[in-house]
């Protein structure tokens, strides 16, 4: 039972080590999403003190456009005074037009004794129609410029009030993007903490497995490390030989053993469908038929000889610990249970706790 027990903690052993992995690639795949928003909480600050910068020019343009517009108001004051006094001075000289006519002009010019006194009342007609058009002509200069006036008056306080609105708006737009981004850091940072406590708790895990493993390894094997890697250059031969080993189900390999995603893959994936009858690859003794959150509902069969094989991701299984099988022996069904992405079979051979490659040991 001591081989038995130690194939179990080697078990464990590997899976906290592919949990492991898989938690510091988290980490790092979290910690990547953290810099990134970082990044933009960075660029929007960047934006936010250009817009507060061009909000405060806007708000300068709209004081200077106010101080202007103080002006005008009184520049259109002023000239509005002098239109209705040059107006009130037409409608005088229209009305006195309008009750003596040209005829008494002409009446006042006939009334001259003399040359020199015709001379001096033809100056002061002149003058007067001078006089006459010269009011007229001011009167419609300034309402033109009452006008000009106006119309710049208007633009201003409508460029003012755009500027301010639209600053405003990229303020407020700003900031509700910070407070967002914020908040979303705020939760990767929580999950990142979350995500390295779990690999603290696992590493020391697998440190204390791995001196368990020491402690039981016979001694003419060597140590088994939490860093050691699959031994699959020069695996030992199977008991009885290789052919005692059986396929435990009929499927194609859709991952082999070896490097993946940074990490090791201990054993083979066989594609197959949930429900799926899954067979004991050879005769042997269950020292396992559970569920953890790597393997899923698994079981592990001790051979002999240091000899254990490892069915996981199952959706049922047909056998419990202690329980002797046979090769060929219905064992569990196909699933995907447990850190897996899809219907497959897990399927390992260790030797010593070691993983080996199944394909040197399968027909």
């Amino acid at each position: 039972m001591a081989t038995s027990g130690r194939a179990q903690v080697a078990v464990e052993h590997d899976d906290l080590h592919d949990r492991l992995d898989a938690a510091r690639a988290d980490i790092a795949r979290i910690q990547a999403e953290a810099d990134s928003i970082e990044e933009q909480i960075a660029s929007i600050d960047n934006q936010a003190a250009a817009v507060a910068e061009a909000l405060e020019v806007s708000r300068e343009l709209a004081t200077r456009a106010q101080v202007k517009i103080a002006f005008l108001e009184r520049d259109l004051a002023r000239k509005e005074h002098i239109y209705r006094r040059v107006r009130q001075r037409v409608e005088d000289v229209a009305e006195s037009l309008y009750r003596n006519g040209p005829a008494a002009e002409l009446g006042l010019l006939l009334s001259a004794d003399s040359i020199d006194e015709l001379n001096s009342l033809l100056e002061y007609s002149s003058a007067a129609t001078q006089d006459r058009i010269q009011i007229m002509v001011k009167t419609r200069r300034l309402e033109v410029e009452l006008d000009a006036d106006r119309a710049e008056l208007e633009v201003i306080l409508a460029q003012a009030l755009q500027a301010n609105e639209e600053q405003e708006r990229q303020a407020q737009h700003l900031k509700e993007l910070r407070q967002a981004q914020t908040a979303k850091l705020a939760d990767v940072r929580d999950e990142i903490e979350s995500s390295r406590e779990e690999a603290a708790a696992i590493q020391a895990r697998s440190e204390e497995i791995a001196q368990q493993l020491d402690a039981k390894a016979p001694a003419s094997a060597p140590p088994v490390s939490a860093s050691a890697p699959p031994a699959s250059e020069s695996a030992p031969p199977a008991p009885g030989g290789v052919s005692d080993f059986a396929w435990p189900i009929n499927g194609a390999i859709t991952s082999g053993f070896g490097s993946r995603w940074g990490g090791t893959h201990s054993g083979i994936d066989i594609d197959c469908v949930t429900g799926d009858t899954i067979r004991a690859s050879k005769s042997g003794s269950v020292v396992a038929a559970t569920y953890d959150g790597g393997y899923g509902y698994h079981v592990v069969i001790d051979h002999g000889a240091g000899f254990a094989s490892l069915y996981a991701h199952n959706s049922t299984l047909s056998v419990s610990s202690g329980q002797a099988v046979s090769q060929g022996e219905v064992i569990a069904t196909c699933g995907s249970t447990g850190q897996s992405t899809g219907d497959h079979l897990h399927f390992e051979i260790r030797v010593g706790g070691v993983p080996q490659d199944p394909l040197r040991y399968l027909p």
